[in-house]
């Protein structure tokens, strides 16, 4: 019974640690494009990686 609730507890954390991986993926793929096309811009795209997340 408690091996049961554990798993249902696992279940229910890993989702949600799939669903907030899931929003910050496209911000750091962005990030990760925008730094090897343009070198210049790196500074910028953190700036608003990080005032992007602050909103999530």
């Amino acid at each position: 019974m408690i091996l049961i609730l554990f798993l249902i507890l696992l279940l229910i954390s890993l989702l949600f640690f799939l669903n907030y991986m899931n929003m910050l993926l496209p911000y750091f793929l962005s990030h990760l494009i925008f730094s090897l096309q343009y070198p210049s811009f790196s500074y910028v795209v953190t700036c608003f990686l990080i005032y992007a997340i602050s909103f999530i």
